[in-house]
């Protein structure tokens, strides 16, 4: 059923008039704005072919006609809007309603971060984007040599403090190998000696290949 009076042979001029009035009788143009598919909009014009319901639908909105006036095929006193009508939708509130932006004074946290480079104790980058209130990615954007040179000196701490511990495990490993000789004991394996390291020294990244390789050093 064709929903426009007169039938199919109604619909052809009506559909020529709203192509005519809103795309300048382009076919193209009509599609595009419409966003309908432009050999659909052809096989109407051409084939006789009946727009769908959602078609329908597309031309109320652009047209600011009504169905029921469309589907009578009703044109009179109507005049194409400038801009394709607004479906007024209710929204759900922001949640950033009544927040306001942070203005950031980034001359003073570049300041801020050059006194945390010249503390005693480096500091990882994660303590710094706490006591700025600012987040790594903007830190590194905005402030990029300072907080690549936390970074740096940060990385460069841990891995001395690393090294620190793998040198007193070496040398308590070597106090423990000679505490089992001078009790008359051949030896000592890397098992034994882990299970009397403290904690700290057990928290050493690949313990048990330090142990081992402490061991056979003391050996030899």
């Amino acid at each position: 059923m064709v929903p426009v009076s007169g039938g199919v042979e109604g619909l052809l001029p009506l559909l020529e008039i709203l192509i005519e009035r809103m795309a300048g009788g382009s076919v193209t143009t009509f599609a595009r704005r419409l966003d309908l598919s432009k050999s659909g909009v052809w096989h109407w014009v051409r084939k006789g072919g009946s727009p769908s319901l959602p078609a329908w639908l597309a031309i109320a909105r652009h047209s600011g006609l009504p169905l029921r006036r469309l589907f009578a095929g009703d044109l009179s006193d109507w005049t194409p809007p400038v801009e394709p009508v607004q479906l007024t939708l209710p929204l759900l509130t922001s949640p950033r309603k009544g927040i306001r932006s942070r203005e950031l004074d980034w001359d003073a946290i570049r300041e801020q971060l050059r006194t945390l480079l010249a503390e005693e104790t480096p500091i990882t980058l994660v303590e710094a984007c706490r006591r700025t209130g600012v987040e790594h990615k903007l830190l590194y954007l905005r402030a990029n040599a300072e907080t690549r040179a936390l970074v740096d000196r940060s990385r460069r701490y841990q891995e001395a403090l690393r090294q620190g511990k793998v040198g007193r495990l070496q040398e308590q490993v070597g106090q423990l190998v000679q505490e089992r000789l001078e009790e008359g004991y051949e030896g000592i394996s890397a098992r034994e000696i882990w299970a009397r390291l403290d904690d700290e020294l057990k928290s050493v990244r690949h313990t048990y290949r330090h142990v081992a390789k402490a061991v056979v050093a003391n050996d030899a």
